[in-house]
């Protein structure tokens, strides 16, 4: 068989299927690109799919977005499940978070170039990783089963990059640390 991965990383678990090759993430840089505007909200943008496999990963940003100070969270839960998206938004409806987590739903990929450049920063999973950089705005990588993975920085964008920005290979990082990197 023939099995195309995302990465280096993916494409080495991927070699007892058969044949692999490597199909790099693209970003279009012409709708992903910085824009500068006054009205920047200082609240983050969470964008992903809002299923069992980035739910604990959203809800940990979440924690940790709120202990350092960043003001909001708006989430753009693409491909949302029904079902699990009602879950999280009655979590945080029913607890202080309420007023603090915000849900947009449903984007197409020019609205949410938009967005990007709405916000003050963006934290996600792949592709959206590379659009946040594009765009350049702060960047954090959620990872994929859970956990908090950090902000791209120069030191860390090749280790990332193995891993096609999902943080497969990255430890979860403390709020310490995310306070950290949020401040330089």
């Amino acid at each position: 068989s023939h099995v195309y991965a995302m990465s280096p990383h993916l494409a080495k678990i991927a070699e007892p299927y058969g044949r692999v090759e490597t199909a790099e993430n693209v970003v279009d840089v012409d709708r992903f690109c910085h824009k500068k505007r006054e009205d920047v909200d200082e609240r983050w943008l969470v964008i992903g799919r809002v299923d069992g496999d980035k739910l604990v990963g959203i809800a940990n940003f979440i924690e940790y977005a709120y202990k350092v100070g960043i003001p909001g969270v708006v989430i753009i839960g693409s491909n949302a499940l029904h079902s699990e998206r009602s879950l999280v938004e009655s979590t945080y409806s029913s607890t202080s978070l309420k007023d603090y987590v915000e849900f947009v739903g449903h984007k197409n990929s020019d609205e949410i170039a938009d967005f990007i450049s709405r916000f003050a920063g963006v934290a996600g999973v792949g592709r959206v990783v590379l659009e946040g950089m594009s765009c350049q705005k702060p960047t954090c990588v959620i990872g994929v089963n859970g956990g908090v993975r950090g902000l791209i920085r120069q030191e860390n964008f090749h280790i990332f990059a193995e891993s096609v920005f999902n943080g497969g290979n990255m430890p979860n990082i403390t709020v310490e640390k995310f306070k950290e990197q949020i401040d330089n």
